[in-house]
């Protein structure tokens, strides 16, 4: 595959007034981390000395201003890459009939909705799934140690995400955040890396298990400030 097409492009622009805006704009972020991937075939993480627990920071997402103390190469791992393939597959699996946003009446035409936008969204969805599969053969698959906290934020991720639509009592939250918290306080102890350090290597995954981490604190939050 030639270099112009592992760097497929996104498509530039689509109207924040049309129903297939947020796909488009799903779809532009899901491209820009892949890209990150493909640009340096690495995930870089960095934790700065005055980074606070549970916040998960990534040097592709924030603009770092003061000194870093540790800045180390973390590479893709196939978790990483299906997390965002399961997403793609999400928003493909929504189309109707091939339509973005929009629905297809075969019994009465008239009532068949378009919306603009299609092309785009459908150039978009396109370039995210040729940025995924060339980075694909690179992948590395997660380490033992890696997979077991993979497992336990998915677990956390789903009861969390359960619970947004259930009452919850406080001492329920409090052990789900307890867990949290200490997964964050391992990787912490270790130099912002996840079941590793920088003396004996980073081990694959880091990615996808920043993403989780980082996603079920927010979800935490959303409940606790929901119930206060």
């Amino acid at each position: 595959m030639s270099e112009a097409a592992l760097r497929a492009e996104i498509p530039p622009h689509i109207s924040p007034d049309e129903p297939t805006y947020p796909v488009y704009e799903k779809l532009k972020t899901i491209h820009g981390k892949l890209e990150k991937i493909e640009r340096e075939k690495t995930h870089t993480m960095c934790v700065s000395a005055r980074q606070q627990p549970g916040v998960i920071q990534s040097v592709s997402l924030v603009s770092w201003k003061q000194p870093l103390t540790s800045l180390r190469p973390l590479v893709a791992c196939s978790e990483d890459l299906a997390y965002y393939r399961e997403q793609l597959r999400a928003i493909d699996s929504a189309r109707e009939g091939l339509v973005i946003a929009g629905h297809i009446d075969k019994e009465d035409p008239s009532k068949t909705v378009i919306p603009p936008g299609q092309a785009v969204c459908s150039d978009a969805l396109a370039a995210d799934y040729a940025l995924l599969e060339s980075l694909t053969d690179s992948a590395q698959l997660m380490s033992a140690a890696v997979r077991a906290i993979f497992s336990q934020l998915t677990d956390e991720h789903m009861w969390a995400t359960a619970a947004q639509t259930k009452d919850v009592s406080q001492d329920e939250l409090k052990r789900h955040q307890d867990v949290l918290r200490h997964i964050d306080a391992e990787r912490l102890a270790h130099g912002g890396i996840f079941a590793g350090d920088a003396s004996t290597g980073i081990p694959a995954g880091q990615a996808v298990l920043s993403e989780l981490l980082a996603e079920c604190f927010e979800l935490l939050r959303d409940i606790q400030t929901r119930d206060e």
